[in-house]
């Protein structure tokens, strides 16, 4: 049984379970079938009802899905690293800083904060430009912006650090 915790638009946290064919969602016991799947969308049935999502992958946890009409930013990740995401965390907040660095290689399309902006968790901080396609980066902490690293157009590896929050 594989189990992971996920965080949807950065409000609701759920936890899923998965032992094909039945999944379970904050314990809710479903019967699932991937009808079809093919290079960003799946065709799923859960519990007799047809769902077509088409989803794009931000990073390796995280994807931005279209289901229903609707959508949701998606953070997938197993117990063990939520836990140490949650360590992480405390460490930040206990340090005074946090490096906020590209989740992957692209370019800086918009700065959305400058040095001494006061920021909350869920504010924009820059958008990037990764295959074609614009990712809002999200702060995960709340603080004040130190200093501002890069400047909108230029191109960023992973890993790079963009801005500093203290």
């Amino acid at each position: 049984m594989d189990k992971f915790i996920t965080d949807i638009n950065g409000k609701v946290t759920k936890t899923v379970e998965i032992k094909n064919p039945t999944a379970s969602v904050d314990g809710n016991r479903m019967e699932y079938k991937v009808l079809s799947e093919d290079k960003n969308q799946i065709v799923l049935e859960i519990n007799s009802h047809i769902y077509n999502v088409v989803y794009s992958k931000k990073s390796d946890e995280k994807f931005q899905i279209v289901a229903k009409g609707q959508n949701y930013e998606v953070e997938v990740l197993t117990e063990l690293q939520n836990k140490a995401k949650k360590l992480n965390a405390e460490r930040r907040k206990n340090s005074g800083e946090t490096l906020i660095k590209a989740p992957m290689p692209g370019l800086v399309l918009r700065m959305e904060v400058e040095q001494g902006n006061e920021v909350v968790e869920g504010t924009s901080l820059f958008i990037l430009e990764a295959m074609k396609m614009e990712n809002e980066i999200k702060s995960e902490i709340s603080g004040t912006i130190k200093e501002v690293k890069v400047s909108q157009g230029e191109s960023v590896e992973k890993g790079a650090v963009i801005l500093i929050i203290e």
